[in-house]
């Protein structure tokens, strides 16, 4: 879902979250927005569901920067490994190395710091550190502009 309308340039924050993980994005970007118009700043959040990365990755690099505008820092919530998220986002909070263990999703979930509460911190360091001192909203450069070139395998010797 992409919500227009603000009089910003560009959402403050884009959370992209899969499954489960999308519903806590949308609880921060909830209690971001509480505290943020609040405080009387004005915020604008948007929230992807991205279910599919490779059909994320088929898309054109126009339509992409539609969904993760140049500017916006673009932070993944994923309850496993963050690796893949790297090539679309600034900040992937994730679990890496974790497999086996074992616990009812709540304690887990808790112990990683997937509560509301850890990661709207952490969605405010991003924005924080994205925002130039002085300005009141975040200027990121895209991780898409960055340039990417294919993985050489070594030759392999018998």
């Amino acid at each position: 879902h992409i919500s227009e309308g603000s009089a910003l340039p560009y959402p403050t924050l884009v959370l992209i979250g899969t499954g489960t993980e999308l519903a806590l994005a949308l609880k921060v970007a909830q209690k971001i927005y509480e505290t943020s118009t609040a405080a009387g700043n004005s915020v604008w959040l948007r929230v992807v569901s991205m279910p599919c990365m490779d059909l994320f990755e088929e898309q054109t690099l126009d339509y992409k920067f539609t969904i993760l505008p140049r500017g916006a820092p673009v932070m993944s919530i994923e309850a496993a490994s963050s690796d893949a998220w790297r090539r679309y986002v600034h900040a992937p909070f994730g679990i890496n190395n974790a497999f086996g263990l074992s616990a009812p999703a709540e304690k887990i979930y808790e112990h990683f710091g997937f509560g509301v509460d850890n990661l709207t911190a952490r969605a405010n360091e991003v924005i924080a550190f994205y925002t130039p001192l002085g300005e009141k909203h975040p200027m990121a450069h895209s991780v898409m502009d960055r340039p990417a070139w294919p993985t050489i395998a070594a030759p392999h010797h018998a």
